[in-house]
């Protein structure tokens, strides 16, 4: 629980300096954006992982 509040506040207050920042919404998206681009790739492996796995178990 207390890990939960702290990434949940840590997160919110990134997103509150974005804003505030000289990019403002802009900044804020830039930064949704290459964090969700990171994300996808990691996916992508664990989709193919998986993939591999699957196909060297025998039928």
């Amino acid at each position: 629980m207390p890990q939960r509040v702290f990434w949940c506040v840590f997160e919110g207050i990134v997103a509150v300096v974005l804003l505030l920042s000289a990019g403002g919404l802009k900044s804020l998206q830039s930064m949704v954006i290459s964090t969700g681009l990171l994300f996808t790739i990691v996916l992508l492996v664990m989709c193919v992982a998986i993939w591999r796995g699957l196909a060297s178990e025998p039928r």
